[in-house]
């Protein structure tokens, strides 16, 4: 269906139309699990996602989608890390990210484009 059409009415006729004019398709999660959160950089050529399903990914659109980073949930020393993804949202100016989980933590990232040995940490 039509997310802009709040009506509920069946997708529009010239949905197949829209289908050959697609620019980049993005494989943001490995399970191929649905995308719940989405940001886009003002700036910088990278797109964020989150997943319920506790993953989270970072885009760069230069590369043809290419995943630079992608975090996941693990427990650690420090005790849990990225729980279920409700919101993800870029820095105005600076490559920070933060991700805003639905157990009330969040988590921050800090990255640097064209130094792929040091990536987003």
């Amino acid at each position: 269906a039509d997310p802009r059409n709040s009506g509920g009415s069946p997708p529009r006729a010239d949905a197949k139309e829209r289908q050959k004019n697609v620019l980049l398709r993005l494989a943001a999660h490995p399970d191929r699990s649905n995308i719940d959160a989405f940001s886009v950089h003002g700036y910088a050529p990278v797109v964020a996602t989150g997943s319920r399903n506790q993953f989270g990914t970072i885009i760069d659109l230069r590369n043809g989608g290419k995943r630079i980073k992608h975090m996941q949930y693990h427990e650690g020393f420090l005790g849990q890390r990225l729980g279920p993804v409700s919101c993800v949202a870029f820095h105005e100016h600076d490559l920070r990210l933060a991700i805003g989980c639905r157990d009330v933590f969040i988590s921050t990232y800090t990255g640097r484009l064209g130094e792929p040995q040091k990536g987003w940490t």
